[in-house]
Parts: C-alpha cells; structure tokens; sequence
C-alpha cells in the first residue's frame, strides 16, 4: 500500500478520534518518531523546512489541532506539515487546481473541491520545491 493510500485509509477510518483532546498531536508525535527511526532522511529534511519557514517575517508557527507543525501569517493559515512527511498546504481554488494540473501537489486527502492541498514528501523530495509550494500559500495570504 503507497503511503498516501494508507494515509488517506487512516483519516477515514479514524476520523472519530480527532475529537478526543489531544489524541491527534500525540499520535503525529509517534509517527514523527518512527520517521526518525526509519527514514532519517525525511525527518531531518522536515527540521529544515521548519526552521527555514520559522525564519520568514510574519510567520509563527504553532502546534496543528490535527497533530504537526502549523504555519501562520496574520493568524491564517499557510499549511502544515505532519510528522510522517505530509504537508498540507492552503491556496486559493485557481492557484490550486493550476498545481494540480502541473501535478505539484495532490488533492487534499480530507477536503477535496476546497483550496487545501497535499504534498507527500519523501526520501527524494526536494527541498526547494517544498519552500516553492509553502512561498505561494505566503504570497495569497499577504
């Protein structure tokens, strides 16, 4: 199963435990673990992209509701990214469905026909095109 199946397989089976309080971040912190374990890689490419979107002016950058990193300018969100690699990322329907037909991103795994977005990052993933994605959603928010 490709992760973003078992993703997808996970947020619809268990949607229910979203609402049990703080459940979600605890569980992202498990997984942000398992990609530390195994996939190295990734977890440090995620430190990177963290620290360097940090370091924009305006951003802030809080715990997610749904576990992982949000991003902030002006309290809207700009995305956020999970512990396993996924980013999930807010734009406006054009600008998002112009990245969909150029295949940078993927529907959202949750909130399809909206403006949010997903990108699965991996071992490959490159780190500018995830600093590109998140300069975009910065920019409509601005």
């Amino acid at each position: 199963m490709r992760f973003p199946n078992l993703t997808s397989f996970i947020t619809k089976s268990f949607f229910w435990l979203k609402e049990i309080p703080l459940l979600p971040i605890f569980i992202d912190e498990q997984v942000k673990i398992f990609t530390f374990i195994f996939n190295p890689h990734l977890f440090f490419l995620m430190s990177k992209i963290v620290k360097e979107v940090s370091s924009w002016n305006g951003v802030n950058i809080h715990n997610h509701r749904y576990g992982g990193v949000e991003f902030k300018i002006n309290n809207k969100e700009i995305g956020h990214l999970h512990g396993s690699g996924l980013l999930d990322i807010l734009f406006d329907k054009k600008t998002k469905d112009t990245l969909l037909e150029n295949k940078q991103i993927s529907e959202h795994h949750v909130f399809k026909n909206t403006g949010w977005g997903s990108f699965y990052m991996n071992k490959n993933t490159d780190y500018q095109e995830v600093i590109n994605l998140l300069q975009i959603s910065l920019l409509l928010k601005k």
